[in-house]
């Protein structure tokens, strides 16, 4: 905000008649305020300002000087190829009209993007997005060489793309991930249909076209396992026999990520089961377990205890020993987003809603923390849930940025990848720096665990303890079938900051310790207590 102007408007409009008949210039009385308007453009697009009253069209004219408290109402015009974004501007929000009051001198921000018009592909994933000539609405499809469905729609604005009134994804990092195509694949099957060998065809070329971890399987090929099942699908095929065949061929694979559904028949094929011996005892008796902690806290009340909606226990132990069990990496959102669908749009949102919640429930945590001498960050029942809570959580134990780690996916063949995509730790405010941390990992340490034992364990004040984590890091991207099934499948290879693949092996602890069943069934963590000791 600039500093008000006086100017005489009599001295400057009498100028002249001054300089012949000798009038004297203006006293203080006979000032009159201006404030000036400026019009600042950003973004990689173009358009025009124009002002009502006249005096502003930007374009060339970017600022003009009105009177005081003089109404001005600002309207932003995107030129072809480009959209409106929005203003920044206190008054002015969307991307209506800004209506300002110079009460002094002003600066609004109008921000033109290019277009979004046109057909966006996301690099292997077999997804595209068909965004209307306004740039407002979009389509979202799932495709193959066979089949192109579309399985959403949604909005755009503020530079979003909105799914059911919620942010799912910024439209910068859409486009990131994404290369701009002349128009939508061209498909035979944009339906549905209970056709069980399109079905098969379908389900066989989408994880030919887009699965990242061929290379794993062991005494067998995808070709081989096409060979071996096609056969036995026809047109008299059985949704049964088609579910077994289906089911057969995925659980080759060995992928915890990897699952087919159909919800209507209230059945599931799982690939690689999550939960291993000897963990599973954990898994098995929730509430026993949770108990089993409480008792080793300084205290347990769950008003106080228990946050994040359940998937968060935190604690002290000998009043200067910090104790944070995390065991989800979602959910956090007070009214989580329903009726549930099946799609990566609905995943993306629910998943966007979770951030603020988390944050602030991480600033409860390390305020509560901030005396400690030493933290446990407990993921042995992690079930995963979103990578990008995972990165908050490590930028609560940084002061500098770092790579966290890099995500590739398939860009044709089993071996051609797209460049790889870096994800990166910002320091938090409310932060545990320099003090001692030690992680604990299980066999059920899974997914979004996984990714967070990778970060953490780069943290030179980190210890990693326990069993090695389970070893599912890429996503499981979901996709429909057209005769209504669900499935999900890995489409990311995840490497550490140094390059590694720990996908199927898992993150080794740096200290192992077993978890001992036995006496978890009688009231004590050997793997707790194991810790705890290396603090004390």
């Amino acid at each position: 905000m600039g500093t008000p102007r006086h100017y005489c408007y009599r001295y400057l409009s009498w100028l002249m008649l001054s300089a012949v008949v000798g009038i004297a210039g203006c006293g203080d009385g006979d000032k009159d305020i201006i404030n000036k308007l400026t019009v600042k453009k950003n973004g990689d697009g173009s358009g025009r300002v124009v002002s009502s009253p006249r005096g502003i069209s930007c374009g060339n004219d970017c600022s003009y000087y009105y009177a005081d408290d003089k109404r001005v109402t600002l309207t932003a015009n995107a030129a072809e190829g480009s959209v409106f974004a929005g203003w920044d501007h206190d008054d002015c929000t969307g991307t209506g009209v800004c209506v300002v009051t110079l009460d002094e001198s002003t600066r609004v921000t109008a921000k033109f993007d290019r277009s979004l018009a046109g057909v966006w592909e996301v690099k292997g994933n077999g997804f595209a997005v068909e965004v209307n000539a306004a740039g407002t609405a979009y389509d979202w499809y799932e495709f193959t060489p066979l089949s192109r469905l579309r399985v959403g729609q949604g909005t755009i604005a503020d530079g979003n793309m909105y799914y059911r009134d919620n942010v799912a994804i910024s439209f910068a990092e859409m486009l990131a991930l994404s290369e701009e195509a002349a128009a939508l694949p061209v498909a035979d099957v944009t339906g549905p249909t209970t056709d069980p060998e399109v079905n098969f065809e379908i389900f066989w070329q989408t994880f030919e076209q887009y699965y990242a971890f061929f290379d794993l399987l062991e005494g067998t090929s995808w070709q081989a396992l096409y060979d071996q099942y096609r056969p036995q699908i026809d047109q008299h095929t059985t949704a049964d026999a088609l579910w077994s065949v289906l089911a057969a061929m995925i659980a080759e694979l060995n992928d915890g990520h990897t699952r087919l559904y159909d919800f209507a028949g209230e059945r599931v094929a799982v690939s690689r089961d999550v939960a291993t011996a000897p963990s599973r005892w954990m898994m098995e008796n929730q509430e026993a377990y949770q108990g089993v902690i409480a008792a080793y806290l300084d205290s347990f009340d769950a008003d106080t205890n228990v946050l994040g909606n359940g998937n968060v226990v935190i604690g002290t132990v000998d009043e200067r020993i910090g104790y944070l069990n995390i065991f989800a990496y979602d959910g956090y959102a007070d009214t989580p987003l329903a009726p549930f669908e099946f799609s990566l749009l609905y995943l993306l949102s629910a998943g966007r809603r979770d951030i603020e919640p988390y944050a602030d429930m991480l600033d409860t945590v390390f305020s509560r923390f901030a005396d400690m001498d030493a933290l446990v960050i407990d993921l042995r029942f992690n079930i995963g849930g979103s990578g990008d809570l995972t990165k908050m959580l490590a930028g609560r134990l940084t002061e500098e940025r770092f790579l966290a780690l890099s995500h590739r996916v398939r860009d044709g063949g089993y071996d051609d990848y797209h460049a790889p995509v870096s994800h990166y730790i910002e320091p938090e405010a409310v932060a545990f720096l320099d003090k001692p941390v030690i992680v604990l990992t299980s066999s059920n340490t899974v997914s979004a665990g996984d990714w967070q034992t990778l970060i953490l364990k780069s943290l030179p004040n980190v210890t990693v303890m326990g069993e090695k984590t389970f070893g599912i890091f890429s996503e499981g991207i979901p996709r429909q079938l057209p005769n209504g099934w669900q499935f999900t499948l890995s489409t990311q290879r995840i490497y550490s900051a140094e390059g590694e693949f720990f996908e199927q092996r898992g993150i080794a602890p740096d200290i192992a310790v077993t978890p001992d069943a036995d006496l978890l069934e009688s009231g004590r963590d050997n793997m707790l207590e194991a810790a705890l000791q290396r603090l004390r």
